[in-house]
């Protein structure tokens, strides 16, 4: 938790002091109880508003890393894959990776795959690959620049509205 979610805590403290004061003040009645208590609800009103604005802006940047974390994830499937010739499995993926598990790189792949951005195909062991098309004739496969494809694939995706697939289909 960064400093924000401390300082949401506190505003929120803070906001439900004033406003416990205020609601205490109203039931004990008296002149001038009311001014009193639309003042004390004023004063909590911003802390609390304070607080609400810090906790709607730590979830936004949580989903904004985790966009970030799947579009580093995609990309390290593009990059396997370029350096192989268009074939790419989940453990590939996950061997050239500390950040992406197989389970994670199969889903990506398998999502990739129903967008139609590659296809999914098995071996004479039954083995399962993933081809993507590198856009090359197969004898020179080996030739393509893997970030030169990367970048390709990625703006690829990005303009046919596909870039975060993760996030289309949760």
């Amino acid at each position: 938790m960064d400093g924000r979610g401390c300082g949401a805590g506190c505003l929120s403290t803070v906001g439900a002091f004033f406003l416990a004061v205020a609601v205490s003040a109203l039931a004990e009645g008296g002149a001038g109880s009311l001014a009193g208590a639309m003042f004390l609800l004023a004063c909590a009103g911003f802390p609390l508003w304070m607080a609400f604005s810090l906790v709607g802006s730590m979830r936004r940047d949580a989903l904004a890393r985790q966009e970030l974390s799947r579009e580093r994830a995609e990309r390290v499937c593009l990059q396997v894959a370029a350096r192989n010739g268009g074939r790419v499995t989940p453990t590939m993926v996950a061997l050239n990776s500390a950040e992406v598990t197989v389970a994670e790189a199969k889903e990506i792949l398998d999502r990739l795959a129903r967008g139609g951005f590659c296809t999914m195909d098995s071996d004479d062991h039954g083995s399962v690959f993933y081809q993507f098309d590198l856009g090359q004739r197969p004898a020179e496969a080996g030739q393509v620049e893997p970030d030169r494809w990367v970048e390709t694939m990625t703006r690829r995706m990005a303009d046919s509205g596909a870039s975060g697939l993760l996030d289309a289909e949760q």
